[in-house]
């Protein structure tokens, strides 16, 4: 099959200026202006940015409603690329410009080039609003409501007139899986803007017996494309993905006919392994929570050590990143000890303050997504996002010769989509992933 570069094809691409009542009351094509245009997704982050990097001879830098742009602007984009031949991954989003850059004015060309910085519209929303509530119910369920009541309505609400051809997108709340074990809890979220106030929940999110299913609780509140908004734990977002991956392969040349070129990574780049002094010296292999209840004036220990424990977290690799007899002899006691109080005199606060069962493992599960990082660059995907598993096919790089070219290495296997970042000028669109490896593929 022939490797033919992804070329962008941008459905839409148009800035505009509403009024109080959500009408259009200028508007603007981009799509013959820009030069580039780059659109970052974060599995850590509920935001998504956009820079478009601008040139343009019509004095819309200072003309566009009437005072030219001035981060009041809206950008509507809907693109994908010549792979996605049904249009079956359209990206289509709305976002805010919330500034703009690098202006610089060719008075002999008559032009201007300058960067919009954009970033989906429900952070417009989100620092608007202000969540001071108390709540009695679990942080999943307290998640969605905060969602759905600072998020979701008040973005219906602002953006309530609907255009023939500018349509505003309600975002979407995606639901992470039940669980029995959820426990209710009585708390107040003291006035943080709805982002944080879901980072305040899910850092002390954790189920009845400190982690039954997901022993990592770690969970991340993310942004993925077209306006939908997901809730998940990382263990749980590794387990499903391992079970159907995106495959893709790393070659040279292209050395088989029934290899697709779309799944060639063009290169891996910036691979980094573990910090392997912080992780003994932090305690990430063993640790200690000291839970203080200063109540009845008594304090107790919980320690973790990740050495026969192993097997406890979903992971991408078979095995730890770490041999054990290294870990036996150089991290055989705790080395970092988690001050943890308890307030006893609340009712049933030894079941919802049960953080000396979780504090341990999800320090170790959240610093080992990083042991291994690396980047991807292939042709334009829109078929992919943070939060998704690939698996990958890397040949050793080795001139070695009698081995399998395809032998499995410590870089192939399951990987983790940290980021993806779409880059695509007029002729052409690549996609850049940001991969995460807790632990290596059965190799050593």
């Amino acid at each position: 099959m022939a490797d033919i570069p992804s070329v962008p094809n941008v459905l839409q691409l148009a800035i505009v200026a509403i009024d109080a009542k959500g009408q259009v009351i200028d508007q603007d094509d981009l799509s013959d202006q820009y030069i580039t245009c780059v659109l970052k997704q974060s599995l850590f982050s509920p935001e998504i940015g956009l820079s478009i990097v601008v040139s343009e001879a019509k004095g819309a830098l200072t003309r566009f409603n009437k005072v030219g742009y001035q981060g009041q602007e809206f950008v509507f984009l809907r693109f994908t690329n010549s792979i996605d031949e049904d249009q079956k991954n359209v990206i289509g989003m709305q976002f805010w410009v919330e500034s703009i850059s690098a202006i610089e004015q060719e008075q002999s060309k008559q032009s201007s080039t300058f960067i919009l910085k954009c970033t989906a519209k429900e952070a417009l929303i989100n620092g608007t609003q202000g969540v001071n509530q108390s709540f009695n119910d679990t942080y999943t369920s307290t998640v969605k409501k905060v969602f759905d009541n600072y998020i979701k309505e008040p973005t219906k609400k602002t953006f309530k007139s609907i255009n023939n051809q500018l349509r505003w997108q309600v975002p979407i709340y995606i639901e992470p899986p039940k669980s029995d074990n959820d426990i209710s809890n009585k708390f107040i979220i003291p006035g943080l803007n709805p982002y944080k106030a879901i980072e305040f929940c899910s850092r002390r999110n954790y189920d009845l017996f400190g982690g039954q299913s997901y022993k990592g609780m770690a969970w991340t509140f993310y942004a993925d494309w077209n306006h939908k908004y997901r809730y998940e734990t990382i263990e749980h977002l590794i387990e499903e993905g391992k079970k159907d991956p995106i495959e893709l392969y790393m070659a040279a040349v292209m050395d088989s006919s029934d290899k697709n070129p779309e799944d060639r990574i063009k290169e891996l780049k910036k691979i980094e392994t573990m910090d392997n002094r912080h992780n003994v010296f932090e305690g990430i292999y063993y640790n200690r929570v000291q839970a203080v209840d200063y109540y009845s004036k008594s304090w107790k220990n919980t320690d973790f050590s990740i050495v026969e424990n192993e097997k406890m977290f979903k992971q991408l690799g078979k095995r730890l990143a770490v041999d054990k007899d290294w870990l036996n002899t150089f991290s055989n006691a705790p080395q970092h000890t988690h001050l943890f109080f308890k307030d006893t005199t609340k009712p049933f606060a030894p079941t919802s303050q049960n953080y000396e069962n979780i504090l341990g493992k999800r320090k170790y599960f959240y610093t080992s997504l990083y042991n291994t990082r690396a980047e991807a660059i292939l042709d334009g995907r829109n078929d992919i996002s943070a939060g998704q598993v690939i698996k990958l096919d890397a040949p050793e790089a080795s001139a070695m010769e009698g081995d399998p070219s395809r032998s499995e290495t410590k870089f192939s296997g399951f990987w983790l989509v940290d980021s993806v970042v779409h880059s695509w000028s007029q002729q052409e669109h690549s996609t850049r992933l940001t991969l995460l490896k807790d632990t290596p593929t059965n190799v050593g």
